[in-house]
């Protein structure tokens, strides 16, 4: 249970169980696969945009032309000297933030081995890769690398010194990270013109919430009311969840689980005619010393549930894999076995790998995942991950050696390519209005590392990118999790 209490803090971070690290080991040697060379060919390739461009971006949802040129002499010698101006500026270095989490006191804290000691060796790697092929779009790399302690008390005040690096110490143009939104954090870079690209699979919001944050793109994830009405549907199609059903939700505090709970299952209840029991579990944790209360609340609400009569149960939590154990403790414990309708949050395979579920919980875990490598057991890396590891290597960056190197490696891959490729749309050009139409451009054009299939879509609709699920649940007969049916588009 200790595992699964420090990956709460992770707030959804990537695990990948050990069986799956020779098979991205092996891809080392390999050539840099498709999404990996479009990605760095269009980094180095792109070149700055003449004078005359005329470049549409859409910004708080209203859609904005920027013109060079006027119809007076004076207008347009101002214009050229505006243009010559911005094609030197889109051939200098780019600043760029790169920002971790260091969980490693928070495992200790539980008897853990942490992550190494150099959280940023991925993306150092893939900076001198990079800076080696002409940069991002031309523009060679300047990277300010920052770590954030996730053991702090108050990730607020972690987030605003995070913030306060990247905006007032060295003024970078954009923001990629491996698995940290927060939305302090975010609101801080908005506020700066800061645009900022992440590799989690959770964006920590629904899609409410990111439509205030312009400037936040989480590449590889689903919002959590678009995957809410992904997972009813297709438990409803699947015959998981029907109308003699009572759904039980266990839901904390947080704005955007709360908002799923309150207003988008109740709809999907009256369409579909199951009764839905919605309990307040915990709060919105704020920091490490929260996670104790989230525990206790998490099992107090399988009480709760047990009591009303729940059959099917949602976790609506941060950090879903540490909800699900610790709500499927308090279940057994009662001797208590619902049905879970869960998604890739809860990571089913890497949570049950880690030997914190009680195992008989786990053959009534079903669901809706995009993110095999912690969905299902035996799922292989892709050759787009084993490319991911491969570069990073070439670059300098030291060869994972656990599950938790693995997962943390192809999340920052993900994040960083969809930054080149905008980068390679936008010619270089890193400005907030700018970035966010590049990347509402990208649309299917990025492989992720992570993601089924590798589907990623971007575009207006869709900040948190993640394109395809498929349903999995438990098989018995080998004791895993597998997927069942054939993958289907997220909404």
């Amino acid at each position: 249970m200790a595992l699964v209490a420090a990956a709460w803090l992770a707030a959804c971070g990537t695990t990948v169980p050990a069986a799956r690290r020779n098979a991205a080991a092996a891809g080392q040697g390999s050539d840099v696969g498709a999404g990996a060379s479009a990605a760095a060919s269009a980094a180095g390739d792109a070149t700055a945009g003449s004078s005359g461009e005329v470049l549409g971006s859409t910004v708080g949802g209203t859609e904005q032309l920027r013109q060079s040129g006027s119809g007076s002499t004076g207008g347009a010698a101002a214009s050229q000297a505006k243009a010559s101006a911005a094609a030197a500026a889109a051939k200098a270095p780019i600043s760029v933030g790169f920002m971790v989490s260091d969980f490693t006191k928070t495992a200790a804290a539980f008897g853990i081995t942490g992550p190494p000691s150099d959280r940023q060796t991925a993306f150092k790697g893939l900076v001198a890769y990079y800076n080696k092929r002409g940069g991002f779009a031309g523009r060679q790399i300047k990277p300010v690398y920052y770590t954030l302690d996730a053991s702090s008390s108050d990730w607020n005040v972690a987030d605003q010194a995070a913030c306060a690096t990247f905006t007032q110490d060295n003024h970078v143009e954009v923001v990629i990270s491996e698995d940290w939104v927060h939305e302090n954090l975010v609101q801080c870079l908005l506020n700066a013109g800061v645009p900022m690209v992440d590799g989690s699979i959770s964006p920590q919001n629904d899609r409410k919430g990111l439509a205030k944050l312009s400037n936040l793109f989480v590449v590889d994830a689903v919002e959590a009311d678009r995957s809410a009405v992904a997972l009813i549907d297709s438990s409803v199609k699947a015959g998981w969840l029907g109308s003699k059903d009572k759904l039980g939700v266990a839901v904390d505090s947080c704005p955007w689980d709360t908002r799923t709970a309150n207003e988008v299952l109740p709809a999907k209840a009256r369409q579909y005619g199951f009764q839905l029991d919605v309990v307040n579990a915990a709060d919105c944790g704020i920091g490490f010393s929260d996670v104790g209360k989230f525990t206790a609340g998490m099992q107090n609400a399988a009480f709760r549930l047990h009591a009303d009569g729940a059959n099917k149960i949602m976790i609506l939590t941060q950090g879903a894999n540490g909800g699900l154990t610790f709500f499927a403790t308090g279940a057994d414990s009662q001797g208590w076995h619902p049905d879970y309708l869960v998604d890739s949050g809860t990571a089913p395979a890497a949570t049950q790998a880690g030997g914190t579920l009680p195992a008989g919980q786990l053959p009534n875990i079903k669901g809706l995942g995009w993110v095999p490598l912690s969905d299902v057991a035996n799922a292989k890396p892709s050759d787009v991950a084993k490319s991911c590891v491969a570069i990073s290597v070439e670059g300098g960056s030291q060869q994972p050696a656990s599950d938790y190197e693995f997962g943390s490696r192809y999340s920052s891959c993900s994040a960083f390519w969809a930054a080149a490729a905008v980068l390679a749309k936008t010619q270089g050009r890193a400005g907030l209005a700018t970035f966010r139409a590049g990347m509402e451009q990208v649309g299917r054009a990025v492989t992720s590392a992570i993601t089924l299939s590798g589907a990623m879509l971007l575009d207006a609709n869709h900040h948190a990118g993640a394109a395809m699920a498929s349903r999995f649940q438990f098989n018995q007969a080998c004791s895993c999790f597998q997927y069942v049916g054939s993958p289907e588009p997220l909404p």
